[in-house]
């Protein structure tokens, strides 16, 4: 057991019994097995509610209980830890072609994993497939003989996760969409809806990164760029929902008065389709038009790493964006990293050099910038934790 002092307290509003229960379940977790004693050493409960509470995760298979010999008090005669193998989660990542989707054990073991292309762009269509992508993993859940604990779904878009809607999601065709409520209809088990940059974040803090680490920010740049930002080990969303969506980042002051419809400002310029735009400008006096087409953001820094003198002014111009909104975002919120996800994070060997280079003089603390080590899985794996802070006995 971890001697660190980390209190979980006991809120004094809002749904004060199912807050109690997670304290103990989230102590159980992270620093089992433990006696109920122990528990009591942290969580401000006393041991007959404490033990009471434990039973029932017990009961209800999420903690496994072990008997200790020679124990000086009831409370110390039993140890319990989180039984993290005993649960199942679908988690599935929507995005606005390709889904991905994972059956998971609550300790984060992915056991099945899917990855299809979809097409739909219009509410209903895009529905449908996410459902289709959900029968499948819980078709094959269910072979598995355990527990499902509920459903996880990260969406590209402004969610308020709360309620459990989409408020905006323009490439799924969803706007204030009551995506828990449908899918809840439909499966009849719990359901937790959440931003996907966030959820990615969620997985990263919890599964991804070595302790202590207590805030951070993943910035993920692919077809468009967002951040999630994790802030006292919870996912800060903003009063509107909308903290995060960096990809709507103003470079410079002539993108002041502008609106932005569809990509922001930043992704047009810095995202994995933005990079390949500004290439198709700078070679459609070279290629042909299939081979324009076909040009992506891979392209651009395989020729980077080749020496080619066009790739680089375009691998340094993006640098130059990026850098200007982790500065930003590294002297609002002071984290204690920031982590890099998506498709360009991939070309990290050829892009953090040029970004530290940029930031580290301008910045007022060092900056600790790591890769993603989960990749697509992040946000499976933060499903796993919201599904654990939404349960309840």
């Amino acid at each position: 057991m971890s001697t660190t002092k980390n209190p979980y307290p006991v809120l004094c509003a809002g749904d004060v019994q199912k807050m109690n229960q997670f304290s103990v379940l989230a102590l159980i977790r992270e620093q089992g097995p433990v006696t109920c004693a122990q528990i009591a050493e942290q969580v401000p409960l006393g041991l007959p509610e404490i033990s009471q509470t434990v039973a029932n995760w017990v009961a209800a298979g999420w903690v496994i209980a072990k008997e200790l010999p020679a124990a000086s008090d009831p409370y110390s005669a039993m140890e319990f830890a989180f039984n993290g193998s005993g649960r199942l989660v679908l988690g599935v990542d929507l995005g606005g072609t390709k889904l991905y989707g994972a059956v998971a054990t609550m300790d984060g073991n992915i056991l099945y994993e899917i990855q299809v292309t979809h097409g739909q762009s219009t509410a209903e269509g895009s529905f449908t497939a996410l459902c289709e992508g959900i029968d499948v993993l819980l078709a094959q859940a269910q072979t598995c003989g355990l527990p499902i604990s509920g459903i996880g779904v990260g969406v590209p878009g402004v969610v308020d996760a709360e309620a459990g809607t989409v408020s905006f999601a323009p490439a799924l065709g969803w706007q204030s969409f009551p995506l828990r409520e449908r899918l809840v209809e439909r499966y009849q088990t719990l359901v937790v809806v959440e931003n996907d940059v966030n959820l990615a974040a969620l997985g990263e803090f919890l599964f991804g990164l070595e302790p202590p680490v207590q805030s951070m920010v993943l910035l993920a740049i692919g077809t468009g760029i967002g951040a999630g930002i994790i802030l006292n080990g919870a996912v800060f969303s903003g009063s509107h929902h909308v903290a995060g969506e960096v990809g709507y980042f103003l470079p410079e002051p002539s993108y002041l008065g502008r609106d932005y419809p569809g990509f922001g400002a930043l992704e047009q310029l810095a995202s994995g389709s933005g990079i390949a735009d500004r290439a198709r400008e700078t070679l459609a006096d070279v290629l042909s038009e299939d081979e324009l087409a076909r040009l992506t953001a891979a392209d651009v820094f395989a020729a980077v790493r080749n020496g080619a003198t066009w790739a680089i002014a375009i691998r340094d111009e993006t640098a130059d964006y990026l850098a200007l909104l982790i500065h930003a975002m590294m002297l609002c919120l002071d984290p204690d990293c920031l982590v890099l996800s998506g498709g360009v994070a991939a070309a990290a060997d050829v892009l953090l050099e040029p970004l530290q280079q940029r930031l580290e003089p301008a910045l007022l603390t060092k900056l600790d910038v790591r890769v993603s080590k989960l990749g697509p899985r992040a946000s499976i794996l933060g499903s796993v934790a919201q599904l654990l802070k939404t349960a309840a006995i």
